[in-house]
């Protein structure tokens, strides 16, 4: 990428008009960028997935390292506009639409897949489940998020962070918080400071899950009332086939001990 076309991708990021209803917070710190793009780590072959690329400020600097590049804007305006600036680039694809209904059959990219998107703030979470429900298809995700949610992610148990999200997310991924960013560096400036993580998902993964539908349904009844002992909540037959004392409360047990209650736990009969 050029000095010039990155100029551009700034400027237009400082000009556009963010849409509230879009979550909508562009990134132009440059410094910041080459932190992410460096950090996305690109070798000869790779995929890249752009969620919500808004002005273009991370697609042209990972369009010049990527064999392929696909990105997924919500903003027809802004896609239309980031459609034009790559037009001679053959490589890169610019796609009009909601993230959430992407169709891989359709669309067959290459691996390895990197996943890469400073991530709207009101649909954080339904992404991070999209993709988990997708990670067969994903080498590895680096994303921007607001760092209550990094901290989320990566919370130990017992902590105050530590959840239902928590559990869900490192069942089947590793996350990593690669540094945190000053609102100053967006614009608008949000109100709290953001994080950039990475994903990774080990096959297999970190935790048996027999039925991933009736592990989420367990998880979440059990951090519904995370202060509460266990014999409260599970049936007595489930902890003691899962080795579980069952005084304990649900924001002490590890993310192997959820998944072990998930197994034990009949299903349609997740809580007492």
């Amino acid at each position: 990428m050029t000095s010039s076309s990155l100029h551009a991708s700034r400027t237009d990021a400082a000009h556009s008009r963010p849409k509230k209803s879009l979550g909508q917070h562009f990134l132009v710190n440059t410094g910041v960028i080459k932190k992410i793009i460096a950090a996305v780590k690109i070798e000869p072959g790779t995929t890249i997935l752009e969620i919500g690329p808004g002005p273009g400020t991370l697609t042209e600097p990972l369009a010049t390292h990527a064999t392929r590049l696909v990105a997924i804007e919500a903003d027809r305006q802004l896609a239309a506009t980031l459609q034009t600036r790559c037009a001679r680039m053959a490589h890169v694809t610019i796609l009009p639409g909601d993230i959430l209904q992407f169709a891989w059959d359709i669309h067959l990219l290459p691996p390895p897949v990197i996943v890469v998107g400073n991530i709207p703030y009101n649909i954080t979470s339904p992404i991070l489940f999209w993709l988990i429900a997708h990670r067969m298809h994903i080498d590895r995700a680096i994303l921007t998020m607001q760092r209550e949610v990094a901290e989320r992610l990566t919370a130990r148990p017992g902590t105050k962070a530590y959840g239902a999200l928590t559990v869900g997310v490192q069942a089947v991924a590793a996350v990593t918080t690669l540094f945190d960013i000053r609102p100053g560096s967006f614009r608008p400036a949000p109100r709290v400071i953001s994080s950039t993580i990475r994903l990774t998902f080990p096959s297999p993964p970190p935790v048996r899950i027999e039925n991933a539908g009736h592990f989420r349904s367990v998880v979440r009844a059990l951090f519904m009332k995370r202060r509460k002992m266990l014999r409260n909540i599970i049936p007595p037959a489930a902890l003691l086939a899962a080795g579980i004392d069952p005084t304990r409360r649900p924001e002490t047990l590890t993310v192997h001990e959820c998944a072990a209650l998930a197994r034990s736990v009949p299903r349609g009969i997740e809580t007492t």
